[in-house]
């Protein structure tokens, strides 16, 4: 048994311990944050050391999305766009359009479950899950699922036949099938001998169809014999940072973390996108890359980032409305991890190689993505790219194109903005590759005037003072106008990437709204459409949501914002790709995945970026720590590798802004050290004690 296993089954007793007021981090309405433990009505995780977790919270367990269709041919997916458990009808998938499938969690009860009858046609009514105690039974689900087809039944005998949603009239009913990609089920119906258990029968002539099959009950984490879950580790972290703080909950979900990293690395040395993902993702290796991984893993940054260019030497786009770019334009995206990897490592072979990857794809950009009356980038916002789930039911993959998103403009602006700082580290003139082939010799100042168009067009076209943000996007086919959501990652870019100045980013971070669980990905939500892109909490954007608050010192949303991921990492004991923004649970979204490279990252960059500081220049590296007044103690990052120099870094009290700052024993002035430090260091950062009242809006 692990070490952390015979710890946590000597220790937990299967009684909690109620958190403390010196105990406690953060309390809302909905959950507590405590230094070892996170308290959520009756659900509770507690970290019983560094390297062991338990939750009481229900695991994950395996999904099983399925629907239902009619006749004779698979004719509603193109060949590999099938994702979920299908039920069929003669052997077609012809009754709902993508996203709109039943689901079970296969959590047994005495080892069965045994579905509603649910009837063909008719699309899932909106649910909202909610967490309740699991039965825990592992091994075995044998699960009953039970189809109503008398209404089909009926309008073949009564008119002869029944037209389905999707698909040709159907004039009898010949089988019923149920396929899928979990055993026992198998995607090819024709590999489903008539008879065979997938088919669903009608023995008492009820009109309601069901069959029985087994499915395994794979949960994400094993249980101790009190019920609860555990997380305890297993994979060696030398390789990383070592963090020691006096919050046992914060050591336990940062190494956590760092084994979840250690498992998205392929074989090839790139990073996957999740356990459910296990493709290389532009926007999501590069958003992560930005969050934390260049500071951690440099070398599979790297190696991600070159397998999403193309053989032209363009970065790649990924896939999104209408089937890619330009219609999805935020493959720029690339551009910011690719400086945060050379601000970390100075890799001087890197920079001229990923300028001209760069370059190479800005021209495409600027041919076929600017609009010329406006200024601004066409294109799907980044990121939200299922368009019923964030667009107008009315739009097109043609009007998503003529759109405009803040947060793709948001992108473009800093990508010219990389490209600047490229130059210079290069010597200010670069010769820079054009769409159409060649290349002109293009200055620092050059991509520094594109970027200030660029902003001066987002400021013009995209600001809405009567709401204290930018809108979302700005749309139509013949009067544009601007979305007046509030979308939290484009935001959060605007201040990131310089679009917003120092006042007007202050006042969009206090104006952004904020749920008690996290910060929704857009808000107002999108009434009648499913929880995934729209109203949900994605933990990278709440992340980004955090920084942005820490640049410009609002102290309420950087609080919020660690509170958020540490409850949801530490109960569900992996972190999660999203959850329903008014629960905070992770049932109810349309997909969902552990260990999401996006979240992992999300939750490092909370020590990295917030608690430590750290921002990495071209030829500096600067310490912003913030810490609430609750974190107050002394924490230490051992081992932080930048350029030349290996660090350990200790911050000493609480704050928002440093009051001294010592490198060796020595005092530094400017909160900054030199790209030229070599050797192993010893950095400590004292922090003023001031910890001033700032404004978040909450919203329900």
């Amino acid at each position: 048994m692990p070490r952390g296993l015979a710890i946590a089954a000597a220790l937990l007793g299967g009684a909690t311990r109620p958190l403390t007021a010196q105990d406690a981090l953060h309390r809302n309405e909905r959950f507590e944050i405590g230094r070892d433990a996170v308290r959520q009505g009756d659900f509770e995780a507690r970290a019983l050391g560094r390297d062991t977790l338990v939750s009481s919270y229900p695991r994950a367990a395996r999904e099983v999305h399925f629907k239902f269709g009619l006749n004779g041919a698979d004719n509603e997916f193109a060949p590999g766009t099938e994702q979920l458990i299908n039920l069929r009808l003669n052997g077609a998938d012809n009754e709902f359009a993508p996203g709109t499938e039943q689901l079970i969690n296969l959590r047994p009860r005495d080892g069965r479950i045994v579905t509603p009858a649910y009837v063909f046609g008719r699309a899932p009514e909106a649910a909202i899950p909610r967490p309740v105690r699991e039965a825990g039974e592992e091994g075995e689900a044998r699960v009953t699922i039970r189809l109503d087809l008398r209404h089909v039944l009926g309008a073949i005998r009564d008119s002869g036949g029944y037209t389905p949603p999707q698909g040709a009239r159907l004039t009898r009913l010949e089988r019923v099938t149920v396929i899928g990609d979990t055993e026992p089920l198998t995607w090819d119906i024709r590999a489903v001998p008539r008879g065979a258990a997938q088919d669903l029968l009608d023995p008492d002539g009820d009109g309601i169809y069901e069959t029985t099959l087994a499915f395994r009950t794979d949960y994400s984490r094993s249980r101790l014999a009190d019920g609860r879950a555990i997380w305890a580790r297993r994979a060696a972290l030398d390789a990383f940072p070592a963090l020691e703080s006096p919050e046992p909950l914060l050591d336990a979900t940062y190494r956590l973390s760092l084994e979840e990293l250690t498992q998205l690395v392929r074989t090839d040395g790139a990073l996957s996108a999740g356990a459910k993902w296990p493709g290389v993702w532009t926007r999501d290796v590069s958003f992560a890359s930005l969050l934390a991984l260049a500071i951690v893993a440099p070398d599979a940054v790297r190696t991600s980032l070159l397998a999403k260019v193309d053989s032209t030497g363009r970065i790649i786009q990924d896939t999104g409305t209408g089937g890619s770019w330009p219609i999805s334009s935020d493959r720029l995206t690339w551009a910011l991890a690719a400086w945060e990897l050379y601000a970390v490592t100075g890799d001087r072979d890197w920079l001229p190689r990923s300028y001209a990857i760069l370059a190479r794809s800005v021209a495409a950009d600027r041919h076929a993505v600017i609009d010329p009356a406006t200024g601004l980038a066409n294109g799907e916002s980044s990121f939200l790219d299922w368009r019923e789930q964030s667009y107008p039911r009315w739009m097109q993959p043609a009007d998503i194109y003529q759109s405009q998103a803040i947060g793709t403009n948001a992108v473009h602006h800093g990508a010219y903005r990389i490209l600047a700082r490229m130059a210079r580290a290069l010597g200010d003139t670069v010769a820079a590759p054009l769409a159409i082939g060649g290349t002109r010799e293009l200055r620092a100042t050059a991509w520094d005037a594109m970027a200030d168009s660029l902003r001066r067009a987002i400021d013009t076209h995209l600001w809405l003072p009567g709401t204290g943000w930018y809108g979302q996007f700005r749309y139509g086919r013949l009067s544009p106008s601007v979305s007046p959501r509030a979308e939290a990652l484009g935001l959060a870019l605007t201040v990131l990437q310089g679009v917003a100045d120092s006042a007007r980013g202050a006042a969009l971070v206090a104006a952004a709204p904020q749920v008690d669980f996290g910060t929704p990905t857009f808000w107002p939500f999108i009434p009648d459409e499913r929880f995934y892109h729209n109203g949900s909490i994605w933990p990278f954007v709440t992340a980004f949501a955090t920084w942005a608050a820490a640049d410009v010192r609002n102290t309420a949303v950087v609080e919020h914002g660690l509170a958020s991921l540490l409850r949801g990492t530490a109960l569900f004991l992996t972190n999660k790709e999203n959850m329903v923004a008014g629960t905070g649970h992770f049932e109810g979204t349309a997909l969902n995945s552990d260990r999401q490279l996006w979240s992992v990252a999300g939750l490092l960059a909370m020590q990295y970026r917030v608690l430590f500081g750290l921002r990495f220049g071209a030829d500096s590296l600067h310490f912003a720590p913030m810490v609430p007044p609750t974190y107050a103690g002394e924490r230490t990052l051992r081992g932080v590798r930048w350029r030349g120099a290996t660090l350990d870094i200790t911050v000493r009290g609480t704050g928002s802004a440093l009051s001294r700052m010592r490198l060796d024993g020595a005092d530094v002035a400017g909160g900054a050290l030199p790209a030229t430090l070599a050797g192993r260091h010893v950095v400590v950062l004292e922090l003023d004690g001031r910890w001033p009242a700032s404004r978040m809006r909450h919203v329900e």
